[in-house]
């Protein structure tokens, strides 16, 4: 307890006064839970990718979640949401299509790191919106490799970090709501003791 920090007792209250929660807000509950139960499942489907299996997704979201984009965001490059003229993009075609080719997930992120083959970065499908001319500047940087510095921090914490996050805000407006439904139901127990205190006492004055 942290000292003058006034805190909600719930304990003053009865458990029944959950069952004040009508079906449908119990439902509209259930469906958030839900819905953050499988939050991780959800941002595997990025629309970041065009891959469909299951297993090259899950490999899509290691790779970029290990690799820095290099619009100059500071985000591994599974979080960069920039619409628009952004790095990204030929960054995400270079990683589905060789997934999708069969390349092994440690040969795309050597190749970003290291550098891919130029006869890749020249000649490959991968490698079409990286020539385009907006995008061309980058060719030269794919077949160097980003270095070390294009790496994300190790086993990079992210997915944890915004489901802990996410759960956090949920569990909030959950006992805010709560909360909220305490403070405005009214209290039937003190309505019939007033009843009863006045009955007794109109008792009392008619004997007297």
């Amino acid at each position: 307890m942290i000292a003058g920090v006034k805190y909600f007792d719930y304990t003053e209250y009865d458990e029944s006064l959950t069952s004040s929660l009508t079906l449908t807000e119990l439902q509209m509950i259930k469906k958030a839970a839900f819905i953050l139960l499988f939050a991780g499942s959800v941002f595997a489907q990025s629309t970041h990718s065009k891959l469909k299996d299951p297993d090259l997704l899950k490999k899509f979201q290691d790779i970029s979640n290990k690799i820095l984009c290099t619009c100059g965001c500071n985000l591994p490059l599974y979080y960069c949401n920039h619409i628009g003229h952004c790095n990204g993009w030929p960054m995400r075609q270079i990683i589905d299509e060789l997934l999708a080719e069969g390349k092994s997930q440690k040969f795309i992120e050597d190749g970003f790191i290291k550098g891919f083959p130029s006869e890749m970065v020249d000649n490959h499908k991968a490698f079409t919106l990286a020539r385009s001319e907006q995008y061309s500047y980058l060719v030269p940087m794919f077949k160097k490799g980003l270095g070390e510095a294009g790496k994300t921090e190790p086993d990079s914490k992210w997915p944890q970090i915004l489901a802990a996050l996410t759960g956090l805000v949920f569990l909030g407006v959950y006992m805010l709501y709560i909360r909220n439904k305490i403070r405005t139901k009214p209290n039937p127990d003190s309505s019939i003791d007033s009843e009863t205190r006045n009955e007794i006492l109109k008792k009392i004055e008619k004997e007297d």
